[in-house]
């Protein structure tokens, strides 16, 4: 997933295409970028070209410190670097990267690691990670277009199960109170003590 990455819908790229200025270069890596007061110069492997402007996508990074939001809970997140699937301290850069994902359980909920507060650890099971970061535990379902639609019926199947297991005393109490009668007398039906009277 990291090295073949997913490529554009062939539909927005057959949108793109209708454009008689559209090119696709493919293999033609950039090698400096130059923007001047007349437009942007971009150089490649393969030549100069001249642009207005250039929208550039460069990427992004899965680091759970980056988030202010989550500063209090970060240092109890269980990672991949706690399953050992990429040593802490390996040298590959890459698994050092891969490391750093958190280990999300089947329903995108982040975990604890062991020895975390159960306080914590609850409130940990109460976030769902649907993003990139999701990449290691769950394959490329929740930032891929091909893979949305799996992602996201996982995704809500288990924010379902989770509320309602959390409610689920409140459920059985509510089913043990239920107390509608499921037939009522009519002038067609009169209940009887024997069985059933029609009328």
């Amino acid at each position: 997933m990291f090295e073949e990455q997913v490529p554009p819908p062939f539909e927005s790229v057959l949108r793109c295409d209708r454009h008689d200025r559209f090119t696709l270069r493919l293999g033609e890596p950039w090698l400096d970028v130059a923007p001047d007061a007349q437009g942007v110069t971009v150089t490649t492997l393969i030549g100069v070209h001249r642009f207005d402007m250039v929208i550039l996508a460069t990427g992004f990074d899965v680091d759970l410190l980056d988030r202010p939001e989550l500063r209090g809970l970060v240092q109890h997140v269980r990672t991949w670097t706690d399953q050992s699937v990429a040593g802490a301290h390996d040298a590959n850069a890459l698994n050092r990267e891969l490391g750093r994902f958190p280990d999300l359980s089947d329903g995108f909920a982040l975990q604890a690691r062991e020895g975390t507060p159960t306080g914590v650890a609850s409130a940990l099971a109460r976030i769902h990670l649907f993003n990139w970061g999701s990449t290691i535990s769950h394959g490329a379902v929740a930032g891929d277009i091909p893979g949305l639609a799996t992602g996201a019926t996982r995704l809500s199947a288990a924010v379902a199960r989770d509320l309602f297991v959390e409610d689920a005393d409140l459920h059985e109490a509510r089913m043990h109170a239920h107390d509608e009668a499921e037939l009522k007398p009519t002038r067609w039906w009169v209940p009887t003590s024997g069985g059933v009277s029609r009328g």
